[in-house]
């Protein structure tokens, strides 16, 4: 048997801030499944900001999370 943790987010910023966020999960030693993901732009922002909004589920064995 295996745990499933889901886990909505919400980041803002720039496209290389998300980027970032991105490879520092890729990077995590738990085993992390993306399930939804969108990517918005966010109108009128000189920046380029984006909102990326998603849910990903944390999978791991019961000896795992204590």
């Amino acid at each position: 048997s295996y745990y499933k943790i889901p886990v909505d987010y919400e980041i803002k910023g720039n496209f290389l801030g998300f980027i970032k966020f991105k490879r520092a999960v890729a990077r995590s030693k738990k085993m992390l499944n993306f399930d939804k993901e969108t990517i918005s732009i966010v109108q009128n922002d000189a920046t380029g900001a984006i909102v990326a909004r998603g849910e990903l589920t944390i999978v791991g064995l019961p000896n795992d999370f204590f």
